[in-house]
């Protein structure tokens, strides 16, 4: 399991230099432990610790994720959120890992609600889920297709709080997320961000992966 405590002595460093190793120590450990219970996570290591770095600025209590797949995602973030976590997972199927890292979420005591549906049909479950909070962090890592992406931008993110993270994944490519997200940054919503950042793993891209992680801060 993550070492949670390395998490909470972040926060307490003096060091920058050991601040910006800490994501990618605590990213590592999750990646570990995914290889322990047979689901792989299948993002970049070196992406999610960036992502990682502003999850944890964000103070997240609430955190929402369209396409959920095994869950890997939602557990390498959990040290990078509050103690107090609720999080909403939307995924139409689900993958068979799923019910493996539920568990290990609920047992650092997030209280997790599952909306099985695809996300053009999950408002309606998802606000009942949140009762009445806003979003802290929105992970978008549905349908790939440009309009399935742009949907879930703009069904969802009005729900995220003022100075809220919103993150999109495998933005680097040309196609699908990542013409979502040209569109989302030159579109009328640029108005509400603070600041954006394309993070893309030189070596998946190298390879031809095409992963990649926009991440864009709501204005407060």
């Amino acid at each position: 399991m993550i070492d949670f405590g390395r998490a909470r002595s972040w926060a307490r460093m003096k060091s920058a230099s050991l601040s910006l190793l800490m994501p990618r120590v605590l990213i590592n450990d999750a990646f570990k432990k995914a290889s322990e219970v047979g689901y792989m996570i299948n993002q970049s290591p070196g992406e999610m610790a960036a992502a990682a770095g502003e999850v944890w600025i964000t103070r997240a209590h609430t955190v929402l994720e369209i396409g959920v797949q095994h869950g890997g995602w939602s557990y390498a973030m959990r040290p990078f959120c509050m103690s107090a976590l609720k999080y909403i997972a939307v995924d139409p199927t689900f993958s068979p890992g799923w019910p493996v890292y539920r568990k290990l979420l609920t047992d650092t005591g997030v209280d997790v609600s599952e909306v099985r549906a695809q996300s053009q049909a999950a408002f309606e479950p998802v606000n009942r889920a949140l009762e009445s909070r806003r979003v802290d962090v929105l992970h978008i890592d549905g349908d790939h297709a440009v309009e399935s992406v742009l949907f879930d931008w703009r069904t969802y993110s009005p729900l995220v709080r003022p100075g809220g993270l919103v993150l999109l994944h495998d933005v680097c490519g040309s196609r699908g997320p990542g013409d979502a997200l040209n569109a989302i940054l030159a579109g009328s919503d640029a108005g509400r961000f603070a600041y954006t950042h394309v993070f893309c793993d030189m070596w998946n891209m190298a390879a031809e992966q095409r992963m990649g992680v926009g991440m864009i801060r709501m204005r407060n």
